[in-house]
Formats: structure tokens, sequence, C-alpha cells
């Protein structure tokens, strides 16, 4: 393979593997993060389902934005929502 060559092949690659590994890090960790704040076993599975099903659900739509729109634009949308739900 010639990407194997260049840097920016290998950036890329290792930024994919950190932003997904924390992904689902996180997700494998959300049963036992809820029931420790009090939330039943139950409803803390639906929880991650949720979670699971819109994470798919926002992949498919920020992909369809990212083939029509200026993709540095869907970025900066993007990130602007993560930090305001981080914050807020």
């Amino acid at each position: 393979m010639i990407a194997r060559k260049y840097s920016q092949f290998w950036l890329l690659s290792i930024a994919i593997l950190l932003v997904s590994s924390s992904a689902f890090g996180l997700l494998s960790q959300v049963v036992a993060m809820s029931t420790d704040k009090g939330i039943d076993q139950a409803t803390a599975v639906t929880i991650l389902s949720t979670l699971s099903l819109s994470s798919i659900g926002a992949r498919l739509l920020v992909g369809y934005f990212l083939d029509r729109l200026y993709a540095p634009a869907v970025g900066i949308v993007i990130f602007a929502l993560l930090g305001w739900a981080l914050f807020s």
C-alpha cells in the first residue's frame, strides 16, 4: 500500500484509534456509572442501547453532511455542539 508511506495516513489512523477507543471505553462503562448514581440496571441498559443507536444514527447523518456540505464547516458545528454539551 502506498498510503502507509505517508505520515498523514498514520496521523489519521492514530487519531481515529484514540477517538474510537475513548468512545467505546465510555460506552462500556455507562451501565456501571448509571447504577452507581442510583439508576436501576434495566434503565441503565436502556440508556446504553439508546446511546449506541444514536451513535449509529449520528455517524450516518454526519457522513451525509460531510458528503454534501463543506467538511470543515461541518466539523466546526460538530465540535461546537460537543463543547456546548460538555459545559452545559
